[in-house]
């Protein structure tokens, strides 16, 4: 928390379980994007990130980043239901919960409560660095 939260929020690694190789992939991209620590964070850090955030078979979404093609994939819903989700969202600024995703005049709620497991609500996108 202490090195990867001065970039993005912790929510990002919700939607983004790996093997050792991929975490440590990761982990060496963030340096060259100017993540700092030693050779010992960056270890505990990937020991910490495989252990607990294995790749999942369930492929998850940030609802409030995600484009109308990703949302209509991941909920297996149709490409039009997907565009109603997105401009209700960008109209209302996101969502906060799933019960504000189910407030999307016309679409089916049956089908959001049935992939509810792959919805993600909180920031995924990078934070501005702290100045």
């Amino acid at each position: 928390m202490r090195l990867c939260v001065r970039c993005h929020s912790p929510n990002i690694i919700l939607a983004s379980g790996q093997t050792r190789l991929g975490w440590e992939n990761t982990i060496t991209k963030m340096v060259r994007m100017g993540a700092t620590g030693d050779d010992d964070d960056f270890s505990d850090i990937a020991d910490y990130l495989t252990k607990y955030f294995p790749p999942s078979e369930v492929q998850k979404v940030f609802v409030n980043m995600a484009t109308d093609k990703q949302i209509a994939a991941v909920l297996e819903i149709s490409l039009d239901d997907a565009k109603a989700i997105v401009a209700y969202r960008d109209k209302q600024q996101g969502f906060k919960s799933i019960d504000d995703m189910k407030l999307v005049p016309n679409v089916d709620v049956k089908k959001i409560d049935a992939k509810k497991d792959r919805l993600i609500f909180g920031a995924g996108s990078p934070k501005p660095p702290a100045s």
